[in-house]
């Protein structure tokens, strides 16, 4: 479990990334198909820097809770579950945000594979959340983790193209 707090944190520190993949059932509940949002306007270098960092800090509140969780050895299934929810939700959240912005053409397909990358993450917590039990669902938690690695290395390069330095969160 350690790894799930160590992990998430290191995730969130380099790349502050979260969210999602379409049609996806997220803890319980069904979602409707994601319709492609309206696109913000084409961005400043200074507006997107700050529109990815909002959507990051955000990403980040949500690790915090559910790393809280994860850590606790006390922690129950259906708490597992439920934080594992809120993950999958959080990792969609970022990625529906990246998904607004018209990204500069030399960036676009660094924008892409990134939110790729944040649906397959996204995934791996829905799968945690319909866990049944405790081992498995930790299980599941640490696949996350390790799929999560993509986001950081993802996030990196979009950013690092777009000429920002990566996104460093404040410890929970």
């Amino acid at each position: 479990m350690q790894r799930i707090l160590a992990g998430s944190l290191v995730v969130i520190a380099l790349s502050g990334c979260s969210s999602a993949a379409p049609n996806s059932s997220v803890g319980g509940f069904t979602a409707s198909p994601t319709l492609l949002p309206t696109p913000l306007p084409t961005l400043s270098l200074k507006a997107l820097d700050a529109t990815y960092t909002k959507l990051a800090k955000a990403m980040h509140t949500a690790d915090c809770k559910a790393v809280a969780v994860f850590s606790n050895t006390g922690s129950t299934v259906t708490r597992l579950k439920q934080a594992a929810t809120s993950m999958a939700r959080a990792w969609r959240a970022f990625a529906d945000g990246l998904r607004r912005i018209r990204w500069p053409s030399t960036v676009a397909s660094d924008a892409k594979a990134l939110i790729k990358s944040l649906a397959a993450t996204e995934a791996a917590y829905v799968l945690a959340s319909e866990g049944t039990t405790r081992s498995g669902i930790i299980d599941d938690l640490n696949r996350a983790y390790n799929i999560s690695l993509g986001v950081s290395a993802a996030a990196n390069l979009l950013r690092g193209d777009l000429g920002l330095s990566s996104v460093k969160a404040a410890a929970c």
